[in-house]
Order: structure tokens, then sequence, then C-alpha cells
């Protein structure tokens, strides 16, 4: 019994985080020896590294016909280890299949959910990777609130604006009380969820949604959005904004001191100082954290998101910079943020926004370096990195590799409407510019977006400010300012972009 005893063991690690509710362990009912041997073969293959047979092998003791008296926790683990196997063996397919099966067991754990959920998701399937990530969180709120609250928004953004599937999670996110683990209320999930009650026609329900919002960023896409007109207080206007964000950094400030050892509070204060206009205060409270950690006598890291977030940080402190004059020192922010690496690797994020200040600081040749190593990424991603060749192309004179960058953005611009819009902004084709963007404003899944992008923040120093001269210009236009009151309105705000 010790392998499929071991193999049941490492199964509830591996998937559950180590984190399942201990309980009395049942009398082990006695395998049989040919689907023991089986198991025990699985296991064998698996570490020598051919998952294929590893998976083949669980399959045989599953078919096998002594094991239908195995009890169903048993045959449970051994789906998901198949499943598991299928995955390092590059069969996606076959994982879900048994990914699958273990989760119609009864005594599913949270793991099994997540296997299901990462890779339906893989294979193409994002409802079910949400009801998956649906199912997970009414069953164990606390674990994925702490651990998974990023899958989870994944799985949401990864449906279609319209899919059932998406508006059962959110409903169900609501219901349950989720919140960011660190920060706080879920706005924008929210604001999400009114629209997709709106679009079922359930004003009401709508309403009581709006009605608890405050976070700054979505304020404002509720308030530059006529969708919401007939469901939100009347009296809030954009007076309101500066009161909301200082309740913001407050709130953050004081999470930040209950909980000093995550960056990633800091990251959203930095955030939230930079639309109060609070840039020395941001450019102080990054040098703070910098300043903690080099002085920290631990090797490792001194914060528990410190690789997810720190890079964050410092790229809030970048553009804080940037808007005190201090461009220079503002580089050298942002080359530490892209130094800082996220779970031992390059952090994608931060080379991609310090490859575009270089270009917008004269520097495209060293710019097309720095995405040259960059890796793996999301599609999204690829836009932003195709972007920045993009942009040294031209500042480089380099016509037919502009044209090749424009012709992938163009033929990808489902993944980054608003990276695409922006080079055609860059090359000069400023009305295929307006009529994207006015293509964004009549999708209305792509609306509260492109409304956001065309509000009036408060101004500020930058590193391009004829790049963003011309987007102003855009947006004066009459066909752009026309689709803009037909969906919205562009709002004259009391505050500074948050980033």
């Amino acid at each position: 019994m010790n392998g499929l005893h071991a193999l049941a063991l490492a199964g509830l690690l591996a998937l559950a985080g180590g984190a399942a509710a201990q309980a009395p362990q049942p009398v082990p009912t006695p395998v049989p020896d040919a689907v023991l041997e089986l198991v025990r073969a699985s296991d064998e293959a698996a570490d020598a590294g051919d998952f294929r047979t590893a998976a083949d092998r669980l399959a045989e003791a599953l078919e096998h016909p002594a094991a239908a008296g195995l009890p169903p926790t048993i045959q449970r683990r051994l789906h998901t280890h198949l499943g598991r196997h299928a995955v390092r063996g590059d069969d996606l397919p076959r994982g879900l299949k048994h990914a699958r099966l273990a989760t119609a067991f009864g005594d599913t754990e949270l793991g099994d959910w997540i296997l299901r959920a990462v890779l339906a998701r893989d294979i193409g399937l994002p409802d079910e990777s949400a009801d998956s990530w649906r199912e997970a969180y009414q069953r164990w709120p606390g674990q994925v609130r702490r651990h998974h609250e990023h899958n989870v928004t994944e799985a949401i953004w990864g449906t279609d604006f319209d899919s059932p599937a998406r508006f059962a999670l959110l409903k169900a996110l609501r219901e349950g009380g989720f919140e960011w683990a660190w920060t706080g209320p879920a706005d924008g999930l929210w604001l999400e969820l009114a629209l997709q009650h709106l679009a079922r026609g359930e004003q009401e329900a709508a309403r009581e949604i709006v009605a608890t919002l405050t976070e700054p960023r979505i304020v404002i896409q509720l308030l530059a959005d006529r969708r919401f007109d007939a469901v939100r207080d009347p009296a809030l206007t954009p007076a309101a904004l500066p009161r909301l964000a200082r309740q913001r950094a407050d709130d953050l400030r004081a999470r930040a001191l209950l909980d000093a050892n995550v960056v990633g509070i800091q990251a959203e204060y930095a955030s939230a100082l930079l639309m109060l206009g609070e840039h020395e205060d941001v450019v102080a409270l990054a040098e703070q954290v910098a300043t903690a950690i080099a002085d920290s006598p631990f090797k490792g890291d001194i914060y528990i998101d410190q690789q997810e977030q720190l890079s964050w940080l410092y790229d809030r402190a970048g553009e804080a910079l940037v808007r005190l004059g201090r461009k220079d020192e503002a580089i050298a922010m942002y080359r530490r943020a892209a130094g800082t690496k996220e779970q031992g690797a390059a952090n994608v994020s931060q080379v991609l926004n310090l490859a575009h200040h270089l270009v917008s600081a004269g520097q495209p040749r060293e710019a097309l370096e720095l995405v040259a190593s960059v890796g793996n990424m999301s599609p999204f991603g690829r836009m932003v990195l195709v972007s920045v060749q993009h942009r040294a192309a031209l500042a480089l004179g380099d016509g037919p590799a502009a044209d090749s960058a424009l012709a992938y953005l163009e033929r990808n611009r489902g993944d980054g409407e608003g990276v695409y819009t922006q080079a055609l902004l860059d090359r000069g084709q400023d009305d295929a510019a307006a009529a994207a963007l006015i293509a964004s404003l009549e999708k209305p899944e792509e609306r509260l977006g492109a409304l956001y992008s065309v509000q009036r923040f408060l101004e500020s120093a930058s590193l391009d400010p004829d790049r963003d001269a011309r987007h102003r210009a855009m947006i004066a236009r009459e066909d752009v300012q026309a689709a803009i009151n037909r969906h919205g309105r562009a709002l004259d705000l009391p505050l500074y972009e948050p980033w």
C-alpha cells in the first residue's frame, strides 16, 4: 500500500497547496496487487521523466477490473495524477479529460478544480475555465482569494463580454464577499458586474452595486459612460474625486502599516499618491523600500510578494520622477524596475515599459536590444513588444521594419486595440487612428477602456510631450468627439493619472 499512499499524499500536497483540512483518516482499503503494480510502474516512469508512460500506467490501473472496488477518494486521486502526468507529457486534452473526471467525485479538492480551470484555459475553453474557478471559489473562498485572485480575474477577462460564465463567476464573487487579498474592495469587478446586469435589463441590481463604488479610477469610468446614467447618483460629479482619492490613499496607507511585509500594498498606495499629485512622496516611498531591502540582514526577500510587486512600486516612482521633471533619474528608476526579477526570471512587463521609455528618451537602439531578450509573454505583451519595435524603427528610419511591425499590430489588434490605435498615431496615420478609437467606442465590451483613454487628467511633465499632443489632437477631432458624446463624455478631472 505504500506506493499508492505516497501517490495520494503527494497529490494532496501538490494540488491543494498543503492547506487541506486535517481530518481523521479511514482505515485504508487493501489495494489489489495488480492495480498497485501499475501505480508503482507509473511512479517509476514519472521519476524517469517519461510522463506519457506514467499516464498510460495509471489509465491501465483505472481500467483494471479490480479498480472498481477502490475507494472513491483513491480513484479521484488517480484521475488527478493521470491528468497532471498527461500535462507534463504535453497531452493537454487527455489531462483535461481526467481533470473533469476528478471533479465529478464528491470529495474533490481545490487542486482538482485548479487543474481543470488551467487546462480549460490553455486549450481555449474560457467559459469552462471560468466555471471551474467559480466552483473553486464557492467551496474554498479564503484559499482562492489569498492565493489565486490573479487567476480568477484572468478567467473573467478571458471570456466574451456576453458570456453566461463571466456573469456567473462575477455574481459568485460578489455574493461571496470577494475582495483583493491586500488592497481591499474589487470595484473594477463590480463595475463589470453592473454592466452585466444592465445588459440583462436588471437596473435595480446594477444600481445597488454602483452605489457602493468608491475607487477613484472606477468612479471615473462610472461618470464617463452613459450606460450608468440611469443607475448612478445624479449628484455624483468629478468634484468628488479628490475626496475619494484621499480616502483611497489613507486606506492603503493604513493597510500598509498593518501588513508591512506586503510590498504590493505600497505599490497601490504609490498609485493613489500619483493621482493626488504627491509625487515626491512616491519617490520617497520607493527609496524607503529599496533601503529596507538593501539593509536587511536576510539573504531572501523581506516582502512576501517582493518578486511579483516590487517592480511595480519602482515603476510608479519612475512616473513620479518624470512628473517632477527629473527625467534622467526617471530612466534610472525604470531600469531598476526592469532589473527586478520576477520569480527568478526577467520581468517582462517592466522590460517592455523601459523599452518604450527609452524610445521616448531618444535611445531606440537600446530599446530594440532590450526587447530582443524578452521571452514568453501574453498576447497583449507581444503587442506591446511589437509596438516598441515599430516606434524604434520609425525613429531609426527603418521603413521595412516599421511596416512589418505595423502589419503585425493590425493583424492582432484584438489583443490590444489601444496599442494598435497608438501605433497608427505614431505612424502619422491620424484618420486611421481616429477610426480605430471610434470602433472601440462603438463596441460595448471595449467602451469602458476607450472612454477612460479620452479623459482629461491634470497635465504634468512627460518623456514624450509630442506624442501626448498627438493623442490630444486625435481626441479633439470632430468625428471622435461625436463618438464620445454618443456613448459617454470626456471630463475635466481634478486628478492626475494614476500612472
